[in-house]
């Protein structure tokens, strides 16, 4: 978290690393307004994962970085790190409209500051989904593990959480746009020139539409794929299939696109895959064959 005098509203969220950096024009991140940060408590919040990095206020994502896998020089977080909460005054960037004499003495207010790790102090190992999928856990029955958090945009407020093993999002302060409520799994490959096919189940507490995306996970957001489809509230199966035309991206991720419309909606076996010359590959995996249960009415059945 970022904040300076001169542009008191605004929150910044950056990434400082050798290879991406303000000094060097190379500078990755991103920014949202708070209406008086100076008068009102917020949380201020990053999720640290092995693969991505997310930067929150309160239920208001700003910014994730992907882990390119691609050395120190893009992801050094994978060591040990320390916590600064400071005051500074001036400087390249704080200081570039001087300094105001009148506005002192000044201090920062800090409430707490907490640190979690998952499961009660180890790290998850999440399992592998099976081969030709590429979506980690699809049928949520890993939790929340590989998904980022909800995000809320422009205004927008939402929130998350399991239903079971489903996944359930919370609408309450639509946004105008679809995409400013967000849902979305990152480090998901697509290579030029492949096909793949997106599935899933999904419901709404009332009947909308939701926009679901295969896309870039960084600026410029290229679309790589994309369909809207008409929710109801009975759980049904929905799938496209899209070309990857642009370049080859091994971060991209898939996305849900969810504003627009006060609504809950409920969103379960979610698989990515390549489709070959004959089809999808021919692998069933477990929430498909759970899907196929339901159907036929034979879930719990010896």
């Amino acid at each position: 978290m970022e904040n300076v005098g001169y542009d008191s509203t605004c929150i910044n969220s950056n990434i400082h690393t050798k290879a991406y950096n303000h000094s060097i024009g190379t500078n990755k991140g991103d920014k949202v307004y708070l209406a008086d940060p100076w008068d009102t408590w917020h949380v201020y919040k990053i999720e640290w994962y092995a693969d991505s990095v997310s930067y929150w206020v309160d239920d208001t994502h700003i910014f994730s970085f992907a882990n390119e896998n691609t050395g120190y020089t893009t992801w050094p977080f994978d060591k040990r790190f320390h916590l600064i909460l400071n005051i500074a005054v001036g400087g390249s960037w704080g200081g570039t409209n001087g300094v105001d004499d009148s506005r002192f003495p000044q201090t920062m207010q800090v409430d707490y500051v907490r640190v979690y790790q998952t499961d009660g102090g180890s790290v998850v190992d999440p399992i592998a989904p099976p081969d030709g999928e590429l979506v980690w856990n699809g049928d949520f029955s890993q939790g929340g593990i590989k998904w980022q958090s909800v995000g809320s945009y422009e205004g927008a407020a939402a929130s998350g959480s399991l239903d079971g093993e489903t996944y359930h999002v919370s609408v309450t302060t639509p946004g105008t746009q679809n995409w400013h409520v967000q849902f979305s799994q990152a480090n998901i490959p697509f290579e030029n020139g492949k096909t793949y096919q997106v599935s899933f189940n999904a419901r709404a507490s009332v009947a909308r539409d939701i926009a679901v995306a295969a896309n870039q996970n960084v600026s410029p957001w290229a679309t790589y794929g994309k369909d809207t489809v008409s929710l109801s509230t009975t759980m049904k199966s929905y799938s496209f299939s899209f070309t990857m035309q642009e370049p080859t991206d091994l971060t991209g991720r898939i996305e849900f696109d969810l504003g627009g419309v006060v609504s809950e909606i409920w969103i379960d076996d979610v698989s990515v895959r390549e489709i070959n010359s004959t089809g999808i590959k021919p692998i069933l995996k477990p929430q498909r064959l759970r899907q196929l249960l339901r159907q036929y009415d034979l879930l719990g059945r010896q």
